[in-house]
This record gives C-alpha cells, structure tokens and sequence, in this order.
C-alpha cells in the first residue's frame, strides 16, 4: 500500500522530534544530534518516496497526496486506554473493500473527480464505515477513515461518534494481536499485526505500545538489511493460489532484497509510534 509506505515516512519524522517539547533527558545530548541526523534522512527519503509514487502512480498519487502535508498527521498528546465496559452490537452485511475505502477515504480529503471539497460522507460510505463486525483490513481501514476525517476537522454528524468507534475498532483489533498472539500466528499475520499497532497508536491507545509486541517487529527484520519479511521464511515463498481476496495487498511490491514493501513500511512505522510513545 503506497500511501502507507508514504504515512509511515511522515509518521516516523513526527515522531522524531522529542526534543521540540523541550525534554530535558535529550537536550544537547548525542542522542539528540543522532535524532536529528535521523530526522534530516528521513526528509530525504520522504521526498524520494513522494517523486517514485508521483512517477509510478500518479492516479494513486493524487488522490492521497494531502496525506504528505506537513501538518496533516496530529500525533496524540494525551494517551488512552481502551474502554471495554462500552458496549455494542455486531452489526451485520457488507464489510468493508479496499477499492470502496479509496473512494470513501478519497472523499474525505477532497480528492475525488468532480469534488467540490473535504469532509463528504456518502450514505453508502456512513454504512460501511460503521460496521462493528468486521476484521482485518476492512476493520483497520474502518478506523483509518475515521482518524483522516480527524485529521481533516470533518464536521459531519458521523464524526460526533469518533470517540467511540476508534475505541471499538481498537478493541476489535486488540482481539486480533491477542489471539494472533496466543495462536503463534505472528509470522502469518505480522503486517495485520502491526498495522494495527500503528493505526492505534495514532488513535491513542497506549495498550498497542507492548514492549514484547515490539521485539516481535524488530525480530522480523532481515539481518544485515534493514528491511521486514514478517513471514516464517526469509525467502519469499513461491506464489500460491489467492485462498483469501480480502488479505491481498493489491500494492505489495517486492524489493530487490527479498523484502516486503508493506511489511517494512508498517514495521517502520510502527517502531517511529513506539519511540514517539517513549519519549
């Protein structure tokens, strides 16, 4: 997924900035001067990503193009934990496509063809993005379109039940990293699993922030590389009939070291979350 591969950048500079609210632990010190030689890369790499994706992707581009904005991505300043004693029903039907959260989230940043402006809800979007029984990618990309109508100050009525569907979106995905935990299917679902962290976090949810769940991440980076294969084996399998469409990364890509564009992408981002929380 380019945009996240592109929101992970952003993420992780944001998240290098500690010093800025005037921590005294990192002021003048070398580790402050290490973060800003971070910071100063991670700006390189930024606008690389954004030249390759412009080139390569244009249509994708544009539309997700706001998201690159400086100001664009608020960082929680007070953190939450999650309420579980708020109750809800599961909803059923239809969940949530990757095609339908393009245009859905396409519409919130004002993108779309023919759009008159920011913040639109269609009815079939308010339907779908409210579902509180679906899983996987639909459920994390239920929750990012509420955090981009945030982002974007969106003042339909929709948006007055932020609060809660972050938090029963974020519960929902708890679920998920604590079974995925406790089944050992960490290694098969590893890029869900992080991403969830990551989308959370920006929700605010301090409980993502497990120091064991980071040493999972950091054990999924290939050696001697950098990059993520979140999978059991450090060679890409050969590929297999598609068993499950709604886990297919229609954006993967493959780089020229066996690693996985969305997994380091999410890893990355996810580590800059965890430093961020941190400081």
């Amino acid at each position: 997924m380019w945009m996240l591969c592109l929101d992970t950048a952003s993420y992780k500079l944001t998240s290098a900035r500690p010093w800025e609210n005037g921590i005294p632990s990192l002021l003048g010190t070398p580790r402050e001067e290490r973060v800003a030689h971070l910071e100063a890369k991670v700006s390189d790499l930024i606008e690389k990503a954004r030249h390759a994706v412009e080139r390569n992707n244009p249509h994708y581009y544009k539309a997700f193009a706001p998201v690159l904005a400086p100001d664009f991505w608020k960082m929680p300043r007070q953190w939450q934990s999650l309420n579980t004693s708020v109750a809800f029903v599961p909803t059923s039907g239809a969940c949530l496509e990757l095609p339908e959260s393009d245009v859905c989230l396409s519409a919130i940043l004002g993108t779309l063809e023919d759009s008159v402006g920011s913040c639109l809800v269609t009815e079939k979007c308010r339907t779908l993005e409210t579902q509180t029984h679906c899983s996987d990618y639909s459920l994390s990309h239920q929750l990012l379109y509420f955090l981009f109508a945030e982002m974007q100050g969106c003042l339909d009525p929709i948006f007055l039940n932020t609060g809660y569907y972050k938090n029963v979106f974020c519960q929902l995905m708890m679920q998920h990293n604590l079974q995925a935990e406790r089944q050992s299917h960490l290694t098969s679902l590893g890029d869900l699993f992080t991403e969830n962290i990551v989308f959370c976090g920006i929700a605010g949810f301090s409980e993502f922030y497990k120091p064991a769940w980071l040493d999972f991440i950091l054990s999924w980076q290939k050696p001697g590389k950098g990059c993520f294969w979140m999978y059991e084996s450090l060679t890409p399998a050969p590929k297999q009939p598609v068993q499950n469409p709604r886990r297919v990364k229609r954006t993967e890509k493959i780089l020229q070291d066996g690693c996985s564009s969305h997994n380091t992408a999410v890893a990355v981002a996810a580590i800059g979350g965890y430093l961020y929380y941190s400081s």
